[in-house]
């Protein structure tokens, strides 16, 4: 995985030497270095991707207008996970009155959700992949010569042909979001004070914060996970609001300007802790693996499911990433009768936190929220030869968190839980709650106050 977050790294560095209407481009193909979601299975046919291109290219020309709307702010609101919600939520219904929406009609079920429920001044994501006629041209002789840079230095570049091609594509449609931006906000008679989003280098919000920065309009990017290089940094909005002091130090320390940084705590917890564990029956104790993206998962699911065989009375469930699916891992089913498969559609992580007694992550921001629900958690490292991350590290020495590296120490911590699952969990709640004081300066209703804090004064430097 560090091989490809490198590789595009490099790519985005090289690609933003060339610009489209004043904006670098290569931030705009950010989600291939940011979070490495490239369907291994679609990108590598080349057939494929060259139609795709063909049918990008003629819809150049299918331009659609969109309704210009007088406010202060814009949001966005893009994803439908608790992470993302949390954080938008409460802004957006603060500011309802005198805000856009930036909404992708795509990540919301249309049976639960009404769009009026978030604001009447609303955008749909699908209206922004629209260019204007002038731009079209533009957005022609950039993919050409891009293509040629890296058909030229597909050797530097360490890059295949299906490589190039799923680039081009996705710079494509990029191009064309971004050119609806730029066009949006010149002819604006009141352009906004300030843009806000959950996530500045996801693929739907790069080009709005580029263009928006071209502009002069403020923008901020709020943080919804745990701070890793690939994730996060370099950002691309003017200003970040993170979770507490550990944060500021980890962003300072990617070379972040502490100008830019402002601690507003974490509005995704709210203490909600139950009081009743003691109550619920200690028979049959149920186990989380969760995974992630971007990882070799088998050699974390394996010895999940080999330890859950060995101990009695328990049973497990692997709660998927978002971008994971079920589908892609029915080969657990000759491993075990004891998992169940679970993702963020199935449950919501505070239900889940009820049901588990321990929560098994390699590299994942849940571990948090378990903490924060009073859920123990252990760290599992597939190999014991394998260096530690910086989030890894803090939730073993600071949250006391159990680092096991293989089967039969996945199964003795199984067994040390069914002995005495409630001083199991009361000792993993002390520990986590010095843990979770060092990294949120505030939680709930108080950051929510805290960031609209801070968004009114950085609107206020553009009177």
């Amino acid at each position: 995985m560090q091989q490809e977050i490198t590789k595009n790294q490099t790519i985005e560095k090289y690609l933003n030497k060339t610009e489209f209407n004043g904006i670098k481009i290569g931030s705009l193909i950010a989600q291939s270095f940011a979070l490495n979601f490239i369907n291994k299975g679609l990108h590598q046919n080349l057939i494929v991707n060259l139609l795709v291109l063909l049918k990008y290219i003629i819809t150049l020309w299918n331009n659609k207008k969109t309704e210009q709307y007088h406010a202060d702010f814009l949001f966005t609101k893009l994803d439908n996970r608790f992470h993302f919600n949390e954080l938008m939520d409460p802004l957006i219904s603060h500011y309802r009155n005198n805000s856009i929406v930036l909404y992708d009609n795509n990540s919301f079920d249309h049976n639960k959700f009404n769009i009026h429920d978030i604001n009447d001044k609303t955008i749909l994501f699908t209206q922004t992949i629209s260019n204007t006629k002038k731009d079209s041209l533009k957005i022609l002789r950039v993919i050409f010569s891009v293509s040629y840079l890296l058909l030229r230095n597909k050797k530097k570049l360490k890059l295949t042909y299906h490589e190039v091609l799923y680039y081009i594509n996705n710079l494509l449609i990029q191009l064309r979001r971004t050119s609806f931006w730029n066009h949006y906000f010149t002819i604006a008679e009141y352009k906004p004070l300030c843009v806000v989003t959950e996530f500045d280098r996801f693929l739907t919000a790069t080009p709005l914060i580029l263009a928006a920065r071209k502009h002069n309009i403020q923008t901020i990017t709020l943080i919804h996970g745990v701070l890793e290089d690939y994730s996060f940094t370099p950002f691309l909005a003017d200003y970040i609001f993170c979770w507490g002091e550990g944060q500021k130090s980890q962003l300072i320390s990617k070379g972040v300007d502490p100008k830019r940084i402002f601690i507003t705590g974490n509005p995704m917890f709210k203490d909600h802790r139950s009081n009743k564990y003691s109550e619920k029956s200690t028979k049959n104790l149920c186990l989380c693996l969760a995974i992630s993206p971007g990882f070799d998962n088998s050699s974390l699911i394996e010895p999940f499911a080999s330890a859950l065989n060995s101990v009695e009375n328990v049973h497990g469930i692997l709660k998927l990433h978002p971008s994971l699916k079920k589908e892609d891992f029915k080969w657990i089913e000759a491993l075990s009768s004891k998992i169940e498969i679970l993702t963020s559609k199935d449950i919501l992580n505070s239900d889940m936190f009820q049901k588990i007694d321990l929560l098994i992550i390699h590299d994942s921001g849940i571990a948090n929220e378990a903490l924060d629900a009073g859920v123990p958690v252990t760290v599992l490292m597939s190999n014991s030869s394998q260096q530690l991350n910086n989030f890894q590290i803090e939730l073993i020495k600071l949250a006391g968190c159990r680092l096991v590296t293989n089967e039969q120490d996945l199964a003795n911590n199984f067994i040390e839980l069914a002995s005495n699952p409630i001083q199991f969990r009361l000792n993993a709640e002390k520990m986590g709650e010095k843990y979770l004081k060092m990294l949120y300066d505030t939680t709930g209703k108080d950051s929510v106050k805290a960031m609209i804090s801070q968004i009114d004064k950085i609107s206020e430097q553009r009177y």
